[in-house]
This record gives structure tokens, C-alpha cells and sequence, in this order.
């Protein structure tokens, strides 16, 4: 004679610790379980659920031309793994910023904190991205009145003075100043 596998279930599906599990299901098995009586099903016991991580994938941000900036924009749209079918979560995207406005290849992104939000979120941790770079070209172009202002168009003949927006630097030369 043998206990035959039974069922054991949680009240809800909630992350909580130390949640109620009751068991049923389970009968005897055997050439001589007729013999023999079930009384009880095993009695209640205790366990926790865990929230389960997520992690963020077609995850990237796209390389951009100097520009005096650290802004930085997402190339395509991140999505979040590990979602467990049916439940109702949605990924708000974090805001990358570059980790310097130098020009430079494979830099480090910085984000604000992406989060979850939905009916199901409280079962779920979201592991923040690490890892992301990208790269600012040394090919900026100012726009004159945007970026840069000068008193007069008269560039060959007369005196001009080329004022730079805040933040950014004046190179005498047709290279940009590191």
C-alpha cells in the first residue's frame, strides 16, 4: 500500500510569506489499499511565494552626433521577459542619458528607473538594465540661431562676434574642442 501524489495549493497566487497550503487528492494505492482507509487528507501547512524577477530585452540606445548633451534616446522598443502568461503587467520605460557628453565610442548609459505597473505587479521584481552603451560622434553641426548666434553676416569683409549657446564651447578652428 502506498499514498498516491495529491494536490497541494495556496489560497491565491499573491507574493506574501508564510501563506496557508491545504492539500486534498491524495488516496491509497496498492494490490491491498482496499483494505485499508484514507482517514484525512495531510494537515494545512505553511510556505511563501517569492516575486519572480523580470529583465528588460530589446533593450538599446541609439548613437547620436556630438551635440553638447548627455540626452539620449531608446532605439526601439524594450520589453520585459519572464512575464508568466495571462498576468497583467506593463514595462514604463527608465530615460537614458549618456555618462559623459564627450565624444567617444561605447559609453555608458545611465537610466532612470524603469517599473511595472498593473493588477499582477506585487508578484514580480524588475532587475534595472546594466550594461548599455552607446557612442557620440565627433560630427556635430551647430545650426546658427539654435546652437550659436553672430552679430553680423558679414563673415569676409567686417568684424563678427559668434556667441555660443550656454553650455556649449567655440573652437577657432573648423575642429570641435575636446
Amino acid at each position: 500500500v502506498r499514498v498516491s501524489n495529491g494536490n497541494a495549493s495556496f489560497a491565491d497566487k499573491m507574493v506574501d510569506n508564510d501563506k496557508e497550503v491545504t492539500f486534498d487528492g491524495f488516496t491509497l494505492e496498492g494490490a491491498d489499499s482496499g483494505n485499508y482507509v484514507l482517514e484525512a487528507q495531510p494537515a494545512a501547512d505553511t510556505a511563501s511565494i517569492t516575486a519572480k524577477e523580470l529583465t528588460i530585452t530589446n533593450l538599446a540606445v541609439k548613437d547620436k552626433a556630438y551635440d553638447g548633451l548627455n540626452a539620449a534616446v531608446l532605439d526601439g522598443t524594450p520589453m520585459i521577459d519572464g512575464v508568466i502568461t495571462d498576468d497583467d503587467i506593463s514595462l514604463i520605460n527608465g530615460t537614458p542619458t549618456f555618462s559623459t557628453v564627450s565624444p567617444s565610442d561605447h559609453i555608458p548609459i545611465n537610466f532612470t528607473d524603469f517599473s511595472i505597473v498593473g493588477a499582477d505587479q506585487e508578484n514580480y521584481m524588475l532587475a534595472q538594465p546594466t550594461g548599455i552603451t552607446a557612442s557620440i560622434t565627433n560630427t556635430y553641426s551647430p545650426v546658427q540661431g539654435i546652437d550659436y548666434t553672430v552679430n553680423s553676416n558679414d563673415w569676409l569683409t567686417g568684424d563678427f562676434v559668434v556667441t555660443a549657446k550656454p553650455g556649449y564651447e567655440l573652437s577657432r578652428t573648423n575642429v570641435m574642442a575636446q
